[in-house]
């Protein structure tokens, strides 16, 4: 699917514009709809603040091993609460995106 463009009718068969002020003024009046749900078009930016990822600082896990055979290993409770916490942020910076995207006409949110 492709958007229609408007701009002025061409005069001439020959010569594309006759001066320089002739061409400014074709290209002011190009004209590309803005895009909606159903049509392609032009849309707008949403900016929000970077998206910062920090590594784990707390890296402990706990070793699982039941009568010698090793079962695997879980994070201890102060990286689980560090990972919960990234998650957390990270889930808020979805929120401001999709928020942002919503207000500038990128997103439509459905309730």
């Amino acid at each position: 699917m492709s958007a229609s463009i408007s701009f002025p009718q061409l005069t001439d068969e020959a010569v594309l514009f006759q001066n320089r002020a002739a061409a400014q003024a074709f290209f002011t009046n190009f004209i590309v709809p803005s895009a909606t749900i159903d049509n392609e078009g032009v849309v707008k930016k949403a900016s929000i603040a970077a998206w910062i990822l920090f590594p784990l600082e707390n890296t402990d896990y706990i070793q699982i091993v039941q009568d010698g055979s090793n079962l695997g290993q879980v994070p201890t409770l102060a990286r689980f609460v560090e990972l919960a916490g990234q998650l957390e942020d990270m889930r808020q910076k979805l929120v401001s995106l999709m928020a942002a995207m919503q207000t500038s006409g990128q997103l439509q949110i459905f309730t």
